[in-house]
Order: C-alpha cells, then sequence, then structure tokens
C-alpha cells in the first residue's frame, strides 16, 4: 500500500512506503558482529602474551568485524552478506579446529586448547550472523516483509540489546581465561 500526500513546504509529492523489516534484520546482523568484535577485542592482549601471529589474528579479526555492520548498514549488498558469511564461517572452522585437533603452527602446535565460555558466546554470536547472512542470501525477500512502525527508543533498544548481552555474559564470566602453559621437559630436568 502506497499513500500520497503534499508537503507543506512546496509542490512536491512524498510516497510513504510501508515499513519493512530490512533496517531490523540489518541492524540484528550488525550488532552481532559488533558483540563479537567486542569479545575478540577483550582477548588480544592475552594472544599476544602467547604468541605475535595469534595476537595480529585477532586485532584483525576484531577490526574487520568491528568494520563489517558499519558497511552492511551503510551501503548493504550481497557480496557484504558472502563476506560476512564466509569469514564468520572461517573463523568457526579455525576455531572448532583449534579445539579438536590443535593449530599446525604456534607454541602449542597440534595441541588442542580447552573450550572456554568467551569462546562458547563468541560462537554462537558469529554462528547466527553466518547463518543470518546465509538467510538473506537465500531469500533476500525475508527483508522485504512489512513490520509495524516502532518508536525511535524500542528501535535503539533493539540494535544495542545483543552487544550488551554480549557484555553482560563477558562480565559475568570474569576476565578472559589464561591458558597453561605446555612444559617441553618435565620439572627438574
Amino acid at each position: 500500500m502506497c499513500v500520497m500526500s503534499t508537503s507543506v513546504l512546496g509542490d512536491e509529492q512524498i510516497r510513504v512506503m510501508p515499513a519493512t523489516a530490512r533496517p531490523y534484520v540489518l541492524g540484528a546482523l550488525a550488532s552481532l558482529s559488533a558483540a563479537a568484535a567486542g569479545i575478540h577485542f577483550a582477548v588480544v592482549f592475552e594472544h599476544f602474551k602467547d604468541y605475535l601471529l595469534y595476537g595480529v589474528f585477532f586485532l584483525v579479526l576484531a577490526w574487520a568485524q568491528l568494520i563489517w555492520p558499519a558497511v552492511l548498514l551503510w551501503r548493504p549488498s550481497r557480496l557484504w552478506l558472502w563476506l560476512g558469511l564466509a569469514g564468520n564461517a572461517a573463523v568457526l572452522t579455525v576455531y572448532v579446529l583449534s579445539r579438536t585437533v590443535g593449530l599446525p603452527f604456534g607454541p602449542d602446535l597440534h595441541h588442542p586448547e580447552p573450550v572456554g565460555a568467551l569462546d562458547v558466546v563468541s560462537c554462537v554470536l558469529q554462528f547466527a550472523l553466518a547463518a543470518g547472512c546465509a538467510a538473506l542470501l537465500w531469500r533476500p525477500s525475508l527483508a522485504d516483509r512489512p513490520v509495524r512502525r516502532r518508536g525511535g527508543v524500542a528501535a535503539a533498544a533493539a540494535l544495542l540489546a545483543v552487544p550488551v548481552l554480549a557484555g553482560r555474559t563477558c562480565g559475568c564470566t570474569g576476565r578472559p581465561r589464561r591458558r597453561p602453559r605446555r612444559r617441553s621437559s618435565p620439572p627438574g630436568s
């Protein structure tokens, strides 16, 4: 349904289109990415202490997850959704490998890492983000579904919900865990 009205300031006609789910869906994806970025920023220094390459990876990952939602909200495109899907799927794959068989490089060569609470929260956020990108790529019409308009406060609360919940979860689990170092030789030798 399209409504036509006359502007009070001139002879222009303004088209008012029904509200769609697009800003809410894109805002939710952006919030998921920003929350995952916050977790990765929180553990950057820990990973730099363990191994330089781990720290660089987490720093680049955190910035990418912070820049991706800004571009998505500014200029949404299928390419950007593909990048979000592929990037988060790759990070999840690296995570699963690091927890099952260990990484083929670094100080703990082929030694599986323990699973932590922040790890799980980050994986859930990234999985939800990848699934959301896949859903929009598979059915772009999902974003065009009509919705009722909400007030500005409700929209802001919806956009802030995921990062705030992720931040609270991080705060509840305490500081990032410190991985124990493997010793190359038994003590006392």
